[in-house]
């Protein structure tokens, strides 16, 4: 016969010394919060209601710009092609300014607003802005500097046209002596 008597309890001094081997591994307490699934569902129908928003904005967005056609008085850098109800009209700009055209057609003194990206505008007969552009660089040639202004899509439709270059007054055409002239308006400043 064995002399084993099966485990004995063996008191709290054995306790202390011989304390009981660690559990299996176990991952560490997660320091994040779980999400309540009520509050994401509520994130996420509020995100689907956002995007339907923003499809159904974008899509009355196109429709819209598709009805209204094009702008009226775009700048000179317009790729489009113009419509038949509108044209395209120029201005040949000439100022006699021997400063001026030493500048490389900056203005200088008196004509100190006439400079790259002045504007240019025109006007149908009520005064309303059908159009707009700006000056380009000029090209100065003795003692003068010269200018050719663009503007698509002007309006074909208008009686009066006019022109003005950096608020230096209008120069007033009628549709048939604009026509007749190339679509081409001439203005000259100076001496």
């Amino acid at each position: 016969m064995s002399d084993y008597q099966g485990p004995q309890y063996r008191g709290p001094q054995y306790a202390a010394a011989y304390p009981s081997p660690p559990p299996a591994h176990q991952p560490p307490p997660s320091s994040r919060k779980r999400l309540d699934p009520k509050w994401v569902a509520v994130f996420a129908l509020g995100l689907a209601i956002l995007l339907v928003v923003v499809v159904i904005g974008g899509i009355l967005l196109a429709r819209q710009s598709m009805l209204s056609g094009p702008v009226v008085g775009s700048l000179a850098s317009s790729s489009s092609p113009s419509l038949n109800n509108t044209m395209t009209v120029t201005a040949a700009f000439e100022l006699a300014d021997s400063e001026t055209a030493d500048s490389d057609c900056e203005g200088v003194g008196g004509y100190s607003d006439i400079e790259t990206g002045a504007p240019a505008v025109i006007y149908n007969g009520r005064g309303d802005v059908i159009g707009s552009s700006t000056l380009p660089d000029g090209e100065p040639i003795g003692g003068t500097c010269t200018w050719t202004i663009v503007c698509d899509d002007v309006p074909r439709d208008e009686a009066q046209y006019a022109v003005e270059v950096a608020d230096r007054g209008k120069i007033t055409k009628s549709r048939s002596a604009l026509e007749a002239n190339g679509l081409e308006f001439a203005i000259s400043l100076g001496s």
